[in-house]
């Protein structure tokens, strides 16, 4: 999505890079405030965030809790130190994936959609489906999304195979994470029942 956007809409896009709720060194409280010229926003944002503004197709993506937590963890073991203190603390303390899963547990979702009726969105993607759901999000905005363009890709390692082969760690990073896990097949379930679910 950041490519499509940026191919289509070039410096006519904002984006907001400095306000994730999962990202303690950021201030998700100072209040947005957008150029005329500006006409989307892309970022890792509360979904209220410029609820008062008159962006009118309201995205998101959403992607299985335990998929996102394995790409998540082995990103950050290659990523260098950021501006993140949980970062940071990550690459200090070296959890193990279960580790990062029990203490991740819950934090995700409230952060970026607490309180936010998941039917205001104009539309919800997924990672799985994104070959068809980026087809339809085209169709909304009126340009091309393609859904073969891999931007930050999780570099491959014998450590993530090995995870993805453990049935057993699977089974219990599923148990971790159960509360994301209600969460994103609720909002799946309903999303894929179409309209007034």
């Amino acid at each position: 999505m950041a490519r499509a956007l940026s191919d289509h809409y070039g410096d006519r896009v904002f984006w907001d890079l400095e306000h994730d709720p999962c990202n303690a060194a950021h201030d998700i409280h100072q209040p947005p405030a957008l150029d005329e010229h500006i006409v989307a926003v892309q970022g890792h944002i509360r979904a209220d965030r410029y609820a008062n503004h008159p962006i009118r197709v309201l995205t998101t993506f959403l992607r299985d809790p335990v998929d996102k937590l394995i790409s998540v963890y082995f990103f950050w073991k290659t990523l260098p130190p950021t501006n993140s203190p949980d970062h940071l603390r990550f690459l200090a303390e070296q959890p193990s994936i279960l580790e990062h899963a029990r203490a991740t547990a819950g934090t995700a979702f409230p952060a970026y959609y607490g309180g936010f009726d998941m039917r205001d969105f104009d539309f919800i993607g997924f990672h799985d489906r994104r070959v068809e759901d980026l087809s339809a999000l085209s169709a909304i905005a009126g340009f091309p999304m393609p859904h073969d363009v891999h931007l930050n890709p999780t570099p491959a390692s014998p450590e993530r195979a090995a995870v993805l082969g453990d049935a057993a760690l699977l089974s219990d990073l599923r148990r971790a994470l159960a509360e994301d896990i209600d969460f994103y097949e609720k909002v799946r379930s309903d999303r894929l029942k179409g309209p007034g679910a």
